[in-house]
């Protein structure tokens, strides 16, 4: 009489091996491998249900979601009258990822710099900016102080991240617009000698003119003489 030991539990590789992993990814057991044990011919089974419920001969291939994830194997040793072995548990835990945000567009001179900010972002723990060279500045919150000595409209983007471990999930980037505006000038065009002038009274000055450029669109006069 042959007396066989009753089969152990088998093992297998997660794929991923990584065991935090973001919401969506797929998960499956591959190279499974016999325990000692059993006889006759073992057949691996799975489940994705329970350790006691659930088996088939399929291997599964789940996508992750929030929270724990975990798929069963075990061996069942069929015509050798021994039993299924317990189940071996493989268990990845799934991580949101980052959703929504948006950014208000953002105005500044040129030689200054603004605040600028993500809003409306659920999920992420930090955040990764990338701004065009004409723009300067580095954060990993989701606000970030943007400085440039160049006008011009210029396009910022972050990316909104949840890091749990070595497991980096991100989100949709989020692009804003930044405006660096010119600095305002005011330029005199009339000759030189027209801005300091001495006359009598009742004779009219020669017109002193200026012209505005940069950003400026207008300008005030105060100081003038009173008639």
């Amino acid at each position: 009489m042959t007396v066989n030991a009753e089969a152990n539990p088998p093992t297998a590789t997660q794929s991923p091996s990584n065991t935090i992993v973001c919401a969506g990814t797929s998960l499956t057991l591959t190279n499974p491998v016999l325990g000692s044990g059993g006889a006759g011919t073992q057949v691996f089974e799975y489940s994705i249900v329970s350790g006691s419920s659930g088996f088939s001969t399929t291997v599964p291939t789940i996508t992750a979601v929030v929270g724990s994830n975990s798929i069963w194997i075990r061996t069942n040793p069929s015509g050798s009258g021994c039993n299924i072995s317990s189940a071996t548990q493989y268990t990845w835990t799934g991580i949101a990822n980052p959703s929504g945000g948006t950014i208000a567009n953002t105005a500044f001179c040129e030689g200054s710099s603004a605040s600028v900010s993500v809003t409306g972002v659920s999920n992420a723990t930090q955040y990764l900016w990338a701004l065009p060279g004409a723009l300067s500045g580095s954060s990993t919150t989701s606000s970030i102080t943007i400085s440039s000595t160049t006008p011009g409209t210029y396009t910022v983007t972050v990316t909104p991240q949840n890091v749990s471990g070595p497991t980096t999930c991100n989100g949709t980037p989020v692009n804003g617009t930044i405006t660096v505006n010119p600095n305002h000038t005011l330029s005199l065009t009339s000759a030189p000698a027209t801005e300091t002038q001495t006359l009598c009274q009742g004779v009219a000055i020669t017109d002193i003119t200026y012209s505005v450029g940069g950003g400026a669109t207008s300008a005030g006069v105060t100081g003038l003489p009173q008639a």
